[in-house]
């Protein structure tokens, strides 16, 4: 969903970049899409753009690693925005609409890619949407890693070690 919402935030953007390039006299319309666009954009962030994806993606890694990743994932795209921000005025002052349809097409891509590759995980409990991520991920090493630290019920419903082995059994 939040995807989503970022492909339509785009969208929105270039749509009404195009009625302001082009001289199309529909102001209420362009206005009208670029406050669409950045409703959207907000509502991608309040959703857990931000804050929810460095969560997730360290919850697949192994114990010893999840420090790091969750630092690479944060900075990274922080580096790829700051950039954008600088580049934004020249890039509309120069390309206009097209300055949106590499990012349309970015997010576009990755809705996709989520929509093909998540699992379902509604009413699931956080241990079983991690471990369900990892075998869909064929991250065989990270669940082994996961189960042999002393934190094997972190998060877990299970009662003991061999229920966890029991409903990771059932998983594959």
């Amino acid at each position: 969903m939040v995807s989503g919402l970022c492909a339509f935030e785009w969208l929105c953007y270039c749509i009404a970049q195009f009625f302001v390039d082009f001289h199309i006299s529909i102001s209420w319309f362009s206005s009208s899409l670029g406050i669409l666009g950045a409703l959207c954009g907000q509502a991608a962030l309040n959703l857990g753009l931000l804050n929810m994806t460095p969560i997730l993606v360290s919850e697949l890694c192994a114990q010893a690693a999840r420090a790091v990743i969750s630092e690479i994932v944060q900075v990274i795209p922080l580096l790829i925005c700051f950039f954008m921000v600088l580049l934004y005025p020249s890039a509309v002052s120069q390309l206009g609409f097209a300055t949106y349809i590499p990012l349309i097409a970015i997010s576009a891509m990755l809705f996709y890619l989520l929509y093909k590759n998540l699992p379902e995980t509604r009413g699931l409990p956080v241990d079983k949407i991690v471990r369900r991520l990892s075998v869909t991920r064929s991250r065989r090493n990270t669940i082994r890693a996961l189960l042999e630290t002393h934190h094997v019920h972190y998060g877990s419903f299970a009662n003991s070690e061999e229920e966890l082995i029991a409903n990771e059994e059932h998983i594959d």
